[in-house]
């Protein structure tokens, strides 16, 4: 989300009518990965309330249109049905924005958060989602025709200069892959260096980029050890933006093997760069590569399909060449940054319409 803030102000900063001002509310009193229920639901409860009241402040002093809530869910949607039926309460539209993919499952299990989540979602004006599966799910429950889709940007030009100017990964070459992200396991970087560690796989150059636990660091070494000694596998830790751009722009793969994601920038910047993407149908996946036409897409935790999949691209550079070249065209043509923000603001002018009827 904070990416997609940062992208948002940035591209919408310079349009003439439109003033667009920020409440962070992000989390900064736990790591991402620390993932304790007492802390979450403790430090969020006191957060999640200082966190409305700003938002109603911020009502009272700016007069907005549109109050737009960006929302993770978790135990967050106790406090996105707040801020939603403070922003109903005062006349003022309010967007549900759900940067995650996990809607269809919360719909299927019709758990406490799935009723907490819709019980917000009937409160505000409008409802926006990463893909058609959850628009779907999210439509179907509220019975409200008031869910749009609205996927995350990438500035495809520069992103494609990035790619031009870097050290392109020679075309007969070992297969260079590389994962961008929280080395943890639910995004599936064991399983990753399980498949090319496998028999099944031919000989790769794997490269880790991104913050990785003290203790999965060890068992990761100890899988990669199991061929050739594991010095195919580098593990960088965390770079800046611009290096793990360049990292990616010089692989031949970039791998996303994820248990669950919502709408990955690694998956649209990797689009962007022209590289070939290696993932998991989850989340916005699944869309953003159209169904294995711009990228190739392997079950959840199967090691084995994975190592496969990673052996026919090797064994077909023609058809990895070709899947990278669709990849490219299809983040220029579907989530370049200008094209996506104007579809934001007509959905923001949409909804401030709807209020108003």
């Amino acid at each position: 989300m904070a990416i997609w803030t940062r992208s948002a102000l940035a591209g919408l900063g310079a349009r003439d009518g439109l003033e667009v001002r920020l409440l962070d509310t992000a989390v900064r009193w736990r790591s991402v990965t620390d993932l304790s229920p007492v802390r979450r639901i403790i430090g969020g409860a006191v957060q999640g309330l200082r966190d409305n009241a700003r938002v109603a402040a911020a009502i009272g002093e700016y007069k907005p249109d549109v109050v737009h809530i960006a929302t993770s869910a978790g135990f967050g949607v106790f406090r996105d049905r707040l801020m939603a039926a403070g922003a109903r309460r005062r006349g003022v539209a309010g967007v549900l924005h759900y940067h995650f993919g996990r809607i269809p499952a919360l719909a299927e299990s019709g758990g406490w958060e799935w009723r907490t989540l819709c019980a917000g979602a009937r409160l505000a004006t409008m409802q926006m989602v990463l893909d058609q599966p959850s628009r779907a799910a999210l439509q179907s429950a509220l019975t409200l025709p008031t869910v749009r889709v609205q996927p995350n940007m990438v500035d495809a030009s520069a992103l494609g200069c990035i790619a031009d100017a870097a050290e392109a990964p020679a075309e007969g070459g070992r297969l260079r892959i590389v994962f961008v992200g929280h080395a943890i396991e639910s995004k599936g970087v064991a399983d990753l260096v399980s498949a090319c560690a496998s028999p099944a796989c031919p000989d790769v150059d794997l490269r880790v980029v991104g913050p990785c636990e003290a203790a999965y660091e060890p068992e990761l070494r100890r899988m990669a050890a199991q061929r050739s000694g594991g010095d195919w596998l580098t593990l960088s830790g965390r770079l800046p933006h611009g290096e793990a751009l360049s990292a990616m722009a010089s692989a031949h793969v970039v791998a996303l093997p994820s248990a669950s994601e919502g709408f990955p920038n690694v998956v649209v910047e990797a689009m962007a760069l022209g590289r070939c993407v290696l993932a998991t149908p989850v989340g916005a996946i699944p869309e953003m590569l159209a169904d294995g036409a711009c990228g190739v897409l392997t079950p959840i935790g199967d090691v084995d399909a994975l190592a496969r999949a990673i052996a026919a691209l090797d064994a077909d550079r023609a058809r990895l060449a070709a899947l990278a070249a669709a990849a490219r065209g299809r983040a220029a043509t579907c989530y370049d940054g200008p094209q996506v923000l104007d579809r934001l603001v007509q959905l923001w002018r949409e909804a401030t319409a709807t209020r108003c009827m």
